[in-house]
């Protein structure tokens, strides 16, 4: 993947990402995300990125999705806390 992106050829990259991947890195449920992010918590992930992308184009609703999330996953505790 990383000869792919650094000859700027995207698409073979983009090939080279299996779903299992997507699963691994990606949260892609919103119903699941708090759990997610507890479990990349639980093995010593303290920050993460929140960066949403609508899987249809609309990015107000998926901002408003996202912010009306955020009290939950701020609440979870922190690899600190949980020490």
């Amino acid at each position: 993947m990383v000869a792919a992106l650094e000859r700027g050829d995207t698409e073979a990259a983009h090939r080279l990402v299996d779903e299992g991947m997507v699963e691994v890195f990606v949260l892609v449920d919103p119903g699941r995300c708090a759990d997610r992010l507890a479990a990349f918590a639980s093995v010593g992930v303290d920050q993460s990125i929140l960066f949403p992308v609508p899987s249809a184009g609309d990015w107000e609703a998926t901002l408003g999705r996202t912010m009306d999330l955020l009290p939950d996953l701020l609440s979870l505790p922190t690899v600190s806390e949980r020490v």
